[in-house]
């Protein structure tokens, strides 16, 4: 839990490698698993020689919360997909889950809401809209959120990074010096 804590005080427009990004979900998958026995299943694809990609901090963590605590939130046992590939020049992640989907109207909603600016939406879905909003901090209008969903049948949500040098990634040191400043 502390190192879970420590990693949510991070500055949330810094980059960091992609194996980090999995550390910390991870940590909150383990939790989760404790609540949740043997009815949560994950199945994790990620391409080789990608760990060191980097990404935005607290872009997968909020993602895989959604799935259980929107989407797995009435069933017995479900399962989440994470996967995260190299396509050209860009970071391809999506998690999807077997859940309970997103009725078509909310879904619409939902995409119009993140065609908008980021001042402009609602209080609610807070954690896709700080998701979408460090996105375009970083990358500008290059990268992208998707959102599919299928009434009864799940939701996927689809992330797109275009690459991106390592002159923001805060190294080992950055982050040990800023621990010890909180």
């Amino acid at each position: 839990l502390a190192r879970t804590l420590r990693y949510t005080l991070r500055p949330t427009e810094a980059l960091i490698p992609l194996y980090k990004e999995l550390e910390n979900m991870n940590d909150y998958l383990y939790i989760q698993k404790i609540l949740w026995g043997d009815h949560l299943n994950t199945d994790l694809q990620i391409d080789e020689g990608i760990e060191n990609w980097p990404v935005p901090v607290l872009i997968l963590q909020p993602l895989v919360e959604n799935s259980i605590k929107h989407g797995l939130d009435d069933s017995t046992e479900g399962t989440i997909w994470i996967s995260i590939h190299r396509r050209e020049q860009a970071l391809s992640i999506t998690v999807s889950d077997d859940g309970r989907g997103i009725p078509p109207s909310t879904l619409k909603m939902l995409q119009e809401w993140l065609q908008k600016e980021p001042d402009e939406h609602p209080a609610e879905h807070i954690g896709i809209r700080n998701i979408r909003n460090r996105m375009r901090l970083i990358y500008g209008e290059s990268a992208s959120l998707t959102i599919d969903s299928t009434l009864n049948h799940g939701t996927a949500i689809k992330i797109m990074l275009p690459e991106k040098n390592s002159s923001g990634l805060m190294q080992k040191e950055d982050a040990n010096v800023q621990s010890a400043d909180h």
